[in-house]
Order: structure tokens, then C-alpha cells, then sequence
């Protein structure tokens, strides 16, 4: 954090916005204001601020939407939030806390203790901010089907044969595939840690829910046999207390996406630093992925930070990789060539295919 802590107050009373900024301006803080939900989001998007407070009743959207907002952005994504309401029940802290609040204070606050839990919240952002050496990287298919899986675990494997290490995290809830891609039988995975408060989980509670392949690689996996009356979503603070204890463990942590992008999944957006579209070159499959890097684009992933990998399951593509590449408006980063017989074989073994057929290199940018 460089210079004088920059808080956005988002409130639509302005006496309790020009009340704030008066405390904090005291305690030698910059402040900037917003007094609707639009405002606010422009502002933490172009202001940049280390910390927001935010007031949970807004006249145009709820401060428990904002927050969602805010958390699902990769520009906003790590952004301390307090949230400030009238409502002082448990279903309300619940809530905005579920939400990805990282603190919930009802009305009227003594100021003092205000400041002290801004600082407190600057501090533990400060502590926490992600290792330099700890690479995070998604890959989401443009629909269903297209080999997102596939590309996901043979990048990985061709990142431990370089010597790093790397956990790969199947954030599919329930009945992912790759645990089942590399015959792995893994115990509880990454919704058992849904049943854990956030604030207690640590390294040693992802460990002991990681499956080990014999390739070095180790997988954070879904449920396989899920019961239907108790499926659960893995909530965005949940997801980002996973994201922080996982950002310790490994030199790369590379996520398989849902193509329908989840909340969960959302929030895994705003840590990634590179993100590949996966999808094949026939027209519906670029036409779902032209609509997935416009969906990406609102959240913040753009640039260098997005690329397309195709998997080309014919001999011969309808378009050349230049044509998709000016149809989609983003970078090839990778085509992965024809290669059914050697995929089949591959699964049947319960190996990478990189282990049994040559794969197109390719490079993210990141």
C-alpha cells in the first residue's frame, strides 16, 4: 500500500458520508464517497481504493449485491470490505458475510471502534497478500464437452515434468472428471471444506483432502457421490479462504471451471492471472465462447490476461487458426491436434495423454 490509505465510504445518507470521511480524514486516511450502488462499483473499479465500507441499504441495488459485484471482478476482487447496515440479526451478518464481506458492523457505531476494525482489516490485507511464486491459472470450456478437462490436466502434468509443483482443483461441486480422468479415488474433496468456517481453514485441512497421482501431480477433487438432498454451493468467502491457504502450497495452482462460471467460480476468476477459453473450431462452439470472452471481459479478464486454447477433433479444421483468432478477438494461445485413439487409450490407462501422445505447446502469458 503506498502513501495514505484510500477508503471508498458507500452510504446514500450523505450526513453518514460527510460523518465518515470526517473520521477518517482525522486519522490522516483519504476518503472518496459514493451514495448509490452504480456509483460506488465505477469508483472501486477507477479509484482504486484499499478498503470499502458499505452501507448494506442502497436505493438502487442491495450493498449484499455490490459486494458480490466487487468480489466477482478480478479488478476488485481482494478488496477489504466492511459492511455497515441498520440490520444488526444474525440472518444479516450471515449474510453479508456470505456474500464476501470480510466484516459486518450494525448501526450506530461507536468511531472509534470503527477505525480500529478498518485497521484491522488493512493489516490482515497486508499479510495475506498472495506469494509472487504462486502462479494461479484457469481454464473454463466455452460450453460443455469441449476438452476443457483434458487441456487443464495435461497443462498441469507438463508443469511437473518442468519440476514445479501444482495442485490442480476440480471446481466442479459435484461429479468433476478429473479424479476419473486419472483413475484417482480421492477422499473428501473441495466441498468438504463448504462445512468449515472460513476463518479456520488451513494448509494442513487441504492436505489431508488431496489426491495423489503418480505423475507428482496432487488434485483438490469433487464429489463423486453426492446425495441430492444435501447439494450446497461453495460460497464466494469460502472460495477465497480456500484461494489464500492454496496460494501457499504449491508453485502452481491451476483450476478446471464449470463452463456455466458459478459464483465460486467467479471468485477464482479474480485471483487467476491468466485465464484459457477452451473451445473446438465449429460454429457453435466459437459462438458460445465469443459470448464466454464477453462474460469474461465484464469481470475484468481481458488482455494478456485471457487466451483460446482449440482442441481440434477432426483432421482438418473448417477455419484456420488465424480466422478464429480474428472471429473471437483474442489470442490462440494453443491448438491441441487430432487425437481420439491416443485420448481413449489414455483414459483407459487413467494417464495424461501427454504421457502417451505429443501434444501442440503452447504459452500463457503470465
Amino acid at each position: 500500500m503506498k502513501g495514505k490509505p484510500r477508503i471508498l465510504i458507500v452510504d446514500d445518507d450523505e450526513s453518514i458520508r460527510k460523518g465518515l470521511t470526517l473520521i477518517f480524514q482525522k486519522k490522516d486516511y483519504e476518503t472518496i464517497t459514493a451514495g448509490a450502488a452504480a456509483e460506488a462499483l465505477n469508483q472501486a473499479r477507477s479509484e482504486q481504493p484499499d478498503l470499502v465500507i458499505l452501507d448494506v441499504m442502497l436505493p438502487d441495488m442491495s450493498g449484499i449485491e455490490v459486494c458480490r459485484r466487487l468480489r466477482s471482478n478480478v479488478q476488485t476482487a481482494h478488496l477489504p470490505i466492511l459492511m455497515l447496515s441498520g440490520r444488526g440479526m444474525v440472518v444479516d451478518k450471515v449474510a453479508g458475510l456470505k456474500a464476501g464481506g470480510d466484516d459486518y458492523v450494525p448501526k450506530p457505531v461507536d468511531p472509534t471502534e470503527l477505525v480500529a476494525r478498518v485497521e484491522a482489516l488493512l493489516l490482515r490485507a497486508a499479510r495475506t497478500t498472495p506469494s509472487p511464486e504462486a502462479q494461479m491459472l484457469a481454464f473454463v470450456g466455452a460450453k460443455g464437452g469441449v476438452g476443457a478437462t483434458t487441456v487443464a490436466v495435461n497443462f498441469a502434468v507438463a508443469l511437473i515434468q518442468q519440476g514445479k509443483t501444482v495442485i490442480l482443483v476440480d471446481m466442479h461441486p459435484y461429479l468433476g472428471c478429473v479424479c476419473p480422468m486419472l483413475g484417482l479415488d480421492p477422499p473428501h474433496g473441495l466441498m468438504d471444506l463448504a462445512q468449515m468456517e472460513t476463518h479456520s481453514i488451513r494448509s494442513r485441512d487441504i492436505e489431508r483432502r488431496l489426491a495423489s497421482h503418480f505423475t507428482g501431480l496432487r488434485v483438490l477433487g469433487s464429489d463423486q457421490s453426492p446425495i441430492l438432498e444435501e447439494h450446497r454451493e461453495l460460497t464466494p468467502s469460502h472460495t477465497q479462504a480456500i484461494l489464500e491457504t492454496l496460494s501457499t502450497m504449491a508453485d502452481w495452482v491451476i483450476f478446471d471451471l464449470p463452463a456455466h462460471l458459478p459464483p465460486a467460480s467467479l471468485a477464482v476468476l479474480g485471483r487467476c492471472r491468466f485465464v484459457a477459453l477452451v473451445t473446438e473450431a465449429d460454429p457453435v462452439a466459437l459462438r458460445c465462447a465469443k459470448g464466454k470472452l464477453a462474460l469474461l471481459q465484464q469481470r475484468g479478464v481481458t488482455g494478456d490476461s485471457v487466451g483460446v486454447v482449440i482442441v481440434n477433433r477432426s483432421p482438418s479444421m473448417t477455419m484456420t487458426v488465424s480466422e478464429v483468432q480474428d472471429l473471437l478477438g483474442a489470442a490462440i494461445v494453443g491448438v491441441m491436434p487430432p487425437a481420439t485413439e491416443a485420448c481413449l487409450h489414455a483414459l483407459s490407462l487413467g494417464v495424461p495423454l501427454l504421457l502417451s501422445h505429443t501434444l501442440t505447446t503452447w504459452r500463457p502469458r503470465c
